[in-house]
């Protein structure tokens, strides 16, 4: 149940939130708006939210998940994530390279905020449980707040036990955030499953994970050509291994945002599809990005359809979705027999541009399938910096890239 005032003075509104249940207040929200965006049509907002001293959860991993692809640590002491977001460093909402948000919290005097946020922000906790979300470039303010009945069975009389800190792995606890107050003992709260289970049915349930995606995937940085996955399909075939997915990763398309695999490395999909699963009864998954180069054979009709944003398609509309689904996915994929899809993120701005480089060496550059991923049909080096350049360090790079060159 919620229910609004104004103050008189400045017209600040407030909207309080109460379990109807046991009349417990939930929280106070206070919206702002801010000065106006520069794109048109669009504001920065925010608002404030109150707590009672609960402990916060959720956001995502955030900052947790490092440029080498798993938790920070320094390698000889165990570490976790910092569940428990009181007092933290205020979080970006945006979604980047190893930095996974999602604008979801929970609060253990049981209930959810959720903010519908397709966009860039940051959020705040305090100690106190109190929260400050701040967004950049929003038309309006989309919120949702969820809670079950409080249960009515009573509580353990260790109240110590309500909201126990993650493990550190050596049978202690982690220690950020501690100190934090507690909701009284006598609270009677929904438990984090129920209100969880409401998120969910909010935001949506993951499908079953399919039989054959459960089984060993096959996957190495690149197959340069259709002749060299059904090759190891053979391979898979002559040793007698169970396979369940094979997939056909980096560099397939002649451009980023074909969304279609490169014709003179892949000349006939429906071919190795079918291959792949008469040796393995695998199923094949392809790579794409959302990464829209003006080359790409793409670009025109996506950016005539409103369908390009900053140098990526943009998702978050029903139509762009279709569009892209009925005239690339549909007809240069699912019909040629591909059943799954690594849908990878946006790279465009952690790969640096693919000419003018002068670094990489043979073993970075796009001979024989490949070379015309520029579509000039030349071989010519390109540059992966930053995080890129630290996670395929192992496989292009010094005696192995050369030792390798062939497999690569």
């Amino acid at each position: 149940m919620f229910s609004t005032s104004r103050n008189g003075l400045n017209g600040t509104m407030t909207i309080n939130f109460t379990r109807v249940s046991d009349g417990h207040q939930l929280t106070t929200i206070t919206p702002h708006i801010g000065p106006a965006a520069s794109t048109a049509g669009y504001r920065a907002m925010g608002m404030e939210l109150t707590n009672d001293g609960s402990a916060v959860y959720g956001l995502g991993q955030l900052e947790n998940t490092s440029a080498h692809g798993g938790c920070d640590g320094n390698g000889t002491t165990a570490t976790g994530f910092p569940l428990r977001r009181n007092g933290l460093p205020p979080a970006s909402l945006a979604a980047s390279k190893f930095h996974v948000s999602v604008p979801f919290t929970y609060s253990s005097s049981g209930w959810g905020f959720l903010l519908n946020l397709p966009g860039d922000g940051t959020v705040s906790v305090a100690i106190d449980g109190s929260m400050q979300w701040n967004v950049t470039t929003q038309q309006q303010l989309d919120f949702w707040i969820t809670t079950t009945a409080a249960d009515p069975a009573p509580r353990a009389q260790n109240s110590q036990s309500a909201t126990p800190t993650p493990r550190d792995g050596k049978g202690g606890h982690v220690r950020s955030g501690a100190g934090l107050p507690r909701p009284p003992s006598t609270s009677v709260r929904p438990s984090p499953a129920s209100v969880y289970a409401q998120y969910a049915d909010a935001v949506g349930h993951a499908p079953l994970l399919p039989t054959h995606a459960a089984r060993f995937w096959q996957s190495r940085l690149r197959y340069r050509t259709q002749e060299i996955v059904q090759s190891i399909a053979q391979e898979y075939n002559a040793r007698n291994l169970t396979l369940g997915m094979l997939v056909v990763d980096f560099m397939n398309q002649r451009t980023d945002g074909d969304f279609h695999m490169n014709p003179v490395c892949f000349p006939n999909i429906t071919n190795m599809t079918t291959a792949v699963r008469a040796l393995t009864d695998a199923h094949t998954m392809v790579s794409f990005w959302p990464d829209v180069r003006s080359t790409a054979d793409a670009f025109a009709a996506l950016t005539k359809e409103g369908c390009v944003l900053d140098g990526t398609i943009d998702p978050t509309g029903r139509h762009c979705r279709q569009f892209i689904w009925n005239n690339y996915v549909l007809p240069n994929y699912v019909a040629r027999g591909v059943t799954d899809f690594w849908l990878d993120e946006d790279d465009i701005h952690s790969i640096a541009p693919i000419l003018n480089s002068s670094s990489g060496g043979t073993c970075m550059s796009r001979p024989v399938c490949g070379a015309n991923y520029v579509g000039d049909g030349t071989t010519k080096p390109y540059t992966v910096h930053n995080e890129t350049r630290r996670i395929l360090a192992y496989l292009l790079n010094g005696t192995f890239c050369k030792a390798h060159h062939a497999r690569v």
